[in-house]
């Protein structure tokens, strides 16, 4: 645990030159890297499900941890910790499963983005019991639709 706590100091300080990362965030970002490492095989397993059952051609699974801004609306900014898990496709048409760590409220989230950003909340958290390859079919077949609408 303690490697897990100075990786994820380490990553705030660098987010922090960039980005309003807290020292004080170091144990969310580890509960939010631990979580992710929890769910790792069974997302890339749906992940993988979801690309065979989809579409044609095989998509490249990528895995990466950041910070993104989140502006309030009186304009304050503060960060969302994520695990992302792209399916990269060639035809631009992938998917994302995003574990994501309020730095303000601490709360976590799954959600499911399109290639366009749009995103689904898919709660947290999730019930494995309940697939996530249909959270994942029915989630971006939604955004598609919407997406395709004039």
């Amino acid at each position: 645990m303690t490697e897990l706590r100075d990786e994820a100091a380490d990553f705030i300080r660098r987010a922090g030159s960039l980005l309003p990362a807290a020292d004080s965030d170091v144990e969310l970002v580890c509960r939010l890297w631990t979580i992710a490492d929890e769910h790792d095989t069974f997302i890339c397993e749906a992940m993988q499900k979801f690309n065979d059952a989809v579409f044609e051609t095989t998509g490249e699974l990528e895995i990466t941890r950041g910070a993104e801004p989140i502006t309030a609306p009186e304009g304050s900014v503060s960060l969302s910790y994520i695990c992302t898990w792209t399916l990269a496709r060639p035809d631009s048409q992938g998917a994302s499963v995003v574990l994501a760590a309020d730095q303000v409220s601490g709360r976590l989230m799954f959600e499911i983005r399109d290639s366009t950003g749009a995103a689904r909340n898919i709660g947290f958290p999730i019930d494995e019991d309940e697939s996530l390859y249909e959270a994942l079919t029915s989630s971006f077949f939604a955004m598609y639709s919407q997406s395709a609408q004039p």
